[in-house]
């Protein structure tokens, strides 16, 4: 399979999550990722838990992005991404973003995998000194 898409703001969807916007633009037959360009307007935020890691490319504007602490480390962590920046959410993340500029945030998202079916991973417990 090869697939290209052309941004364009007339495709963003609210997928009922908050005040993103989104545009899913590729999913795996076998559920291994999903693919698609996320938008933030300004001053609008976005927070979430992930049980899947997702990969971030900033298009276009500036997000501020923070995480709490986690089982993997007790710091929070916080940094401004631009276009041109690229960004690591490890699952069992809880994250956040806010559009800090003038204009959309839009990022383009990549998610391993895409469903939740065969996760090794549960969010909530207590593992000393084991990230899983």
């Amino acid at each position: 399979m090869l697939e290209k898409y052309t941004l364009n703001d007339k495709d963003f969807e609210k997928p009922g999550i908050g005040k993103l916007w989104m545009k899913r633009f590729v999913t795996a037959k076998d559920l291994s990722f999903r693919a698609g360009i996320n938008k933030l307007n300004p001053g609008d935020t976005f927070a979430d838990l992930y049980w899947y890691h997702e990969f971030l490319v900033v298009l276009r504007g500036t997000g501020k992005y923070t995480c709490e602490g986690s089982r993997w480390s007790s710091k929070k962590k916080t940094f401004e991404a631009k276009a041109d920046d690229i960004i690591y959410i490890q699952k069992g993340t809880k994250w956040k973003v806010e559009c800090i500029s003038d204009e959309p945030h839009i990022f383009f998202y990549c998610a391993v995998p895409a469903s939740s079916k065969g996760v090794d991973f549960d969010l909530f417990p207590v593992v000393k000194d084991h990230p899983y």
